[in-house]
């Protein structure tokens, strides 16, 4: 037996669809009542007696009170307020930005005072490292992991030599027998692992400067801006290379 009265879920009326329109459109179309059984929902805190609601709903009612806290913090000035040292300014046009950066890089009575740069593009920031609290004694710590730089590239010679001077070849022979006498036998190809062996060894350790240099600047430093710290590591492994 098939019943004719229409099915108590799903949509109350049927339309066609017009050529050229999507699954958003269709979805748009539909009356907020008979989407509103496919909508997640969220728990709200012990303060709301524990209440199951909407979680679009909910999440859209409190961006519109965030928003207007924000513009009502924004309408005019607090005299409550304790002064910060930086100040973040937004201009609609970015001519303007670029105007304000070149005409007014620093104070003009006092040079110190007050000092203009640019802001950094969002995707510039490493949101991680800016989300978390800054170290206190910031100068001691920059000063302190420069040094440990410096000595690391300054040292590492000695490492490395004492290194490629293990695995030379008159040592592994000792290790192993078979490859000395092999190599008694074979002039040429000793000549080649004597020659090639150590400089592919401190060649490989070299690669993994860069790395090192990005592992103590992204733990060692404050720097919030990738590109910043791009630049330090590509100064500090210009020196590196000087050095060496």
């Amino acid at each position: 037996m098939v019943s004719t009265e229409p099915d108590s879920i799903g949509p109350s009326s049927v339309r066609e669809v017009n050529p050229g329109e999507t699954i958003w459109d269709a979805l748009h179309s539909l009356p907020r009542a008979d989407l509103d059984a496919y909508q997640p929902l969220v728990n709200l805190s012990a303060l709301f007696r524990g209440r199951t609601v909407p979680a679009i709903d909910f999440f859209t009612t409190k961006l519109a009170l965030l928003s207007a806290l924000i513009d009502e913090s924004r309408s005019g000035c607090r005299e409550d307020a304790t002064p910060a040292s930086t100040a973040f300014v937004t201009f609609k046009d970015p001519r303007d930005a670029r105007r304000a950066v070149k005409e007014l890089a620093a104070h003009p009575k006092n040079v110190l005072a007050c000092v203009v740069t640019p802001a950094p593009d969002v995707r510039d920031i490493d949101w991680g490292r800016a989300m978390k609290s800054t170290y206190t004694g910031e100068f001691v710590k920059d000063w302190v992991v420069n040094m440990g730089v410096w000595g690391f590239t300054l040292l590492w010679i000695f490492p490395v030599t004492l290194l490629v001077g293990l695995v030379s070849i008159d040592n592994l022979s000792r290790f192993i027998p078979q490859l000395g006498e092999y190599l008694k036998e074979h002039y040429v190809q000793k000549e080649l692992l004597s020659s090639f062996l150590p400089t592919l060894l401190a060649a490989s350790l070299a690669l993994l400067i860069p790395l090192i240099l990005f592992f103590i600047g992204k733990k060692g430093h404050n720097i919030i801006t990738f590109s910043r710290l791009h630049d330090r590591i590509l100064t500090r492994y210009y020196k590196f290379l000087v050095c060496k």
